[in-house]
Order: structure tokens, then C-alpha cells, then sequence
């Protein structure tokens, strides 16, 4: 120990003028008091080490800016860490610092702008954080933090503050500055407090026990355009959302809320709403017809036998997500949003391929679980790089499936397949297949000319015996290379037969 200490003091006299010194990762339980000779370290990475404890010298950067000092034992600072007075960051994630009070002399880092103190235990939120006049970055997430510190009020300059993964049940008034507050997975009940935000864009309140929000919650929010509600099952119903104006994300899932109030319509920049998991959620509600700026919406698992009114008038919408629900296919029969990229309407039971899908740019389609045994039109869908049409009661494949060349994702797996047509050979640009738990015997060789297959999942459930069990075994490379020996030539081409 004592050489490679001495090693480490020669090395740091040699860094003398190198503005960022790495030491991390070096196994170092200790940090010898020549690292004072860093005189021209702008940044220290000392992150990934074994310290416990740091010199009173490394008060003596005065140039530093950046101290890193993540996942090590450290339990305490020393009281020289406030000779830092250029510092702007420091982190001291994953380390100990539950056990014993953070330094005072911490305040003398007047220049500090960002302090993280995630994955360390703490269970308060040391008070002298909020006498550092610059600090506009918090992380204190990961902890085992019940209360936060009503002096945090005075941290005028604070921008973002992250308190998620703690055991928070209310919140102290915020400073007015905050821009962003992250406060997931606590025990909330209580957060009228951040009503008083002005300035607030981003809020996640995710897994909490919130069950009502006050009547004038949104009204005083109209800077807010991100916010995050979901997995609070107590809550029922929101308030107004009227005063947010800038509003352009808003997800709210797995609640209880049964109808979106009608002030929906008025958050007209809304780009995102995600809905999954309101049971029970009226459709009549969903006013979205003014939503014209809508590119994701999802309406997964809530109960659906109708569609909202308006949604063919989003022609800004990209991503539909309405699995799980109880649609038929009538329902969802041309739908003609002309800018729909991605439509999800697995586990409902369509019964047949709605009609008009080929009229939209479509390149993801989720059919599984829709209790479909044909699936002629989807191969319409030439713009498709996605489908999955598994667990359904599927025993041949659309006629024209080979013009969907652009497919690059075929999801086959739990339906009652017996073969697969010789045409499936034309989608050059597979790259995975699952064809698994079917009645398949024998691959055919032309699959081989898919020579972008990177997965394929075809043993699992099927009593395969071409090709031979021993080459399934081996891989997809063994596979692909046996096909292609059936077929004659790894270049031949491609004799097309739409027979199944």
C-alpha cells in the first residue's frame, strides 16, 4: 500500500497543470495530501474509488469547478471542502453520507450550482444546502428522505429539484424559481404547495397517494407544459386545466379518473396524452377535437367500445395506443388520420382487419390478440415495418403479404400456422421473425433470402423437422446456411409462388 501511495504522489506532482485529472476507477481507499498539486485541476474525477474520507489539501483547488466523487464509502466531508470557492458541482452520489451531519463549511462553496446527493441514505435534507446562494440543481433522489427542510424556501436561485424514490408524504412551500421538480415514488398526499411554482415547466407526481388535487392547482401553472400523474389509483378527477397554456405533455396513467374535465379542449399545444389504464374512462369526455397539435395519444386498457369524438380530426397524430379495450373493427374502419405512423389495437376483438388501413402511412401495426383467423388486408399496408398478428387463430397468411417489402418485424408466435408460403422469401429486410408455438414442420428454403434475419424464433412450440433438429440447435446461422443449400445456390432467385 505504501509504494503505490507513493506512485500516486509522484503521478499527481506530474498533473500539476493538467486541467482534468481522472483517478477514477483506480481501487483508491485513500487520497494522499499532494493532490494539493493540482494546482491548475479545473476538474477532479475521483468517482468509482474506495474512499472514506478526503485530505484537508483538497481545500486547496482553489480552480476547481467540478469535483466528482460518485460511488465510493465516503461518510462525511472535511471542513476544508469550503476553500472551494470556484467549485460549481460537486457529486457525491451513491457514497455514505447518511451517517454522520454534512459539513457547515460546505456554505463557503458559494459558487455552487449543482449538488448531487442521490443513493446515500439520507434520511433529512442537510440544511446547509439552502444557504448556497448560486444552487440551481438538487438531486436528492433515491433516499430515505420523510421531510424536506423548510429552509429550501430560501434557495432563490434553485432551477431544478429532484426528490423522487424518498418517502415524502407532503411538501414545504418551494422556492419560486424552480423550473422543474421531479418528486416520483414518495408517499405524497399533500402537494398544494407547488401550485405556487409560476415558473414550473416539468412535474412528475407519479406513484404517490395522491387522491385530489385543489380546485385551482392548474390555473396557477401557466408556465407548465410537462406533467406526469400516473399510477396515483386514488385519484379520481382533476381539477380544471384551463389555465395551462403551455401544457404539451400530459400523462395520467393507471388512476381512477373516470371523465377528463372539459377544460381538455382548451390545452390546444398539447403534443402527448397518455391515458392508459383508467378503467371506466368516459369517452364522452375526451374532448380532442381542438387538440390539433396531438402527435401521441394513448387510450390503452380503459374500456373503449367507441372511439372519442373528433379523433379523425387529429391530422397531426402519430402514435395511436388503443389496446386493450373492447373495439370491434367496425369501429376503427377508415379511420383516416393521414399522419398515423404507429396504430396499437391489440387485445380487442376486431374480429375481422378494420377496413381503410391501407389509406394511412403506417408503419407499425399491433393486431395481436384480436381474435382474427384472417388477416387478408394488412398486406395492403405496403408501408409497414411492424406487425405483430400473434395469438390469434391464424392458419395461413395474407396472399399478398410479400409486397409488404419494407417489413423489417414479424410477429407470428401463438397462432395455427402449418407452413409459411415460399413468399416470404421477397421481404428482403426482415430482421426478426418469430413464427413460435404454431404447427410449422418444415421451414421453406426460400426464407433464406432474407439475408437481414438476425432473430428468428421458430423451434419453440412447433414440431419442426426441416431443418433438422441439430441445426435448429445451432443458431440462425446454421439455419440460414441449410436453406440455403436446399435452394441450390445462395444467389438464386427467387421463385415467387403465392401458394400457402
Amino acid at each position: 500500500m505504501g509504494s503505490e501511495q507513493s506512485a500516486l504522489e509522484k503521478e499527481l506532482r506530474t498533473l500539476s497543470d493538467v486541467a482534468h485529472v481522472d483517478l477514477s476507477v483506480r481501487g483508491l481507499s485513500d487520497l494522499p495530501p499532494a493532490v494539493d498539486k493540482l494546482e491548475g485541476c479545473l476538474c477532479l474525477d475521483l468517482s468509482k474509488n474506495e474512499l472514506t474520507t478526503l485530505p484537508d489539501e483538497i481545500g486547496e483547488l482553489h480552480n476547481c469547478r467540478r469535483l466528482l466523487l460518485d460511488k465510493n464509502q465516503l461518510v462525511e466531508l472535511p471542513d476544508a471542502i469550503g476553500g472551494l470557492k470556484q467549485l460549481t458541482e460537486l457529486s457525491l452520489a451513491k457514497n455514505r453520507m447518511f451517517l454522520l451531519p454534512l459539513t457547515e463549511a460546505l456554505a463557503g462553496c458559494s459558487s455552487l450550482t449543482v449538488v448531487d446527493l442521490s443513493h446515500n441514505g439520507l434520511e433529512t435534507t442537510p440544511a446547509v444546502l439552502f444557504y448556497l446562494p448560486a444552487l440551481t440543481t438538487l438531486k436528492l433522489h433515491h433516499n430515505e428522505i420523510t421531510a424536506v427542510d423548510p429552509l429550501v424556501v430560501q434557495s432563490t436561485a434553485l432551477d431544478v429539484l429532484d426528490i423522487s424514490f424518498n418517502k415524502l408524504r407532503v411538501l414545504p412551500a418551494l422556492p419560486a424559481s424552480l423550473t422543474a421538480v421531479f418528486a416520483q415514488e414518495n408517499e405524497l398526499i399533500n402537494v398544494e404547495a407547488l401550485a405556487d411554482l409560476p415558473m414550473l415547466e416539468r412535474l412528475n407526481l407519479a406513484s404517490n397517494e395522491i387522491q385530489e388535487l385543489p380546485d385551482s392547482f392548474f390555473s396557477r401553472l401557466a408556465a407548465l407544459q410537462h406533467i406526469i400523474l400516473s399510477n396515483n389509483p386514488g385519484l379520481v378527477a382533476l381539477p380544471s386545466l384551463a389555465g395551462c397554456v403551455s401544457l404539451t405533455n400530459l400523462t395520467l396513467e393507471g388512476c381512477g379518473v373516470k371523465a377528463m374535465p372539459p377544460s381538455l379542449a382548451a390545452c390546444r399545444n398539447l403534443e402527448v396524452l397518455r391515458l392508459r389504464g383508467n378503467a371506466g374512462l368516459a369517452a364522452n369526455s375526451l374532448a380532442v377535437a381542438t387538440l390539433v397539435n396531438l402527435t401521441k395519444l394513448s387510450l390503452c386498457q380503459i374500456g373503449l367500445t367507441l372511439l372519442p369524438d373528433g379523433l379523425s380530426e387529429l391530422s397531426s397524430l402519430h402514435t395511436l395506443d388503443l389496446r386493450r379495450n373492447k373495439l370491434m373493427a367496425d369501429v376503427i374502419d377508415n379511420l383516416g388520420l393521414p399522419n398515423l405512423h404507429r396504430l396499437y389495437l391489440s387485445g380487442n376483438p376486431l374480429g375481422v382487419v378494420p377496413v381503410g388501413l391501407e389509406l394511412m402511412p403506417l408503419t407499425e401495426l399491433g393486431l395481436s390478440s384480436t381474435l382474427l383467423d384472417d388477416a387478408t388486408g394488412v398486406d395492403a399496408v405496403t408501408s409497414l415495418t411492424f406487425l405483430n398478428l400473434s395469438s390469434n387463430k391464424l392458419t395461413f397468411l395474407p396472399e399478398h403479404l410479400a409486397d409488404v417489402v419494407q417489413l423489417r418485424n414479424l410477429q407470428l408466435q401463438e397462432n395455427y400456422l402449418g407452413s409459411l408460403p415460399k413468399t416470404i422469401g421477397a421481404l428482403t429486410n426482415l430482421e426478426r421473425l418469430d413464427v413460435s408455438d404454431n404447427d410449422i414442420r418444415s421451414l421453406p428454403p426460400e426464407l433464406a433470402h432474407c439475408k437481414r434475419l438476425v432473430f428468428l424464433e421458430a423451434l419453440r412450440g412447433n414440431p419442426i423437422i426441416f431443418p433438422p433438429r441439430r441445426v435448429m440447435d445451432a443458431g440462425l446461422e446454421a439455419i440460414m446456411e441449410t436453406l440455403r443449400k436446399r435452394l441450390g445456390s445462395g444467389d438464386g432467385p427467387l421463385v415467387m409462388d403465392a401458394a400457402n
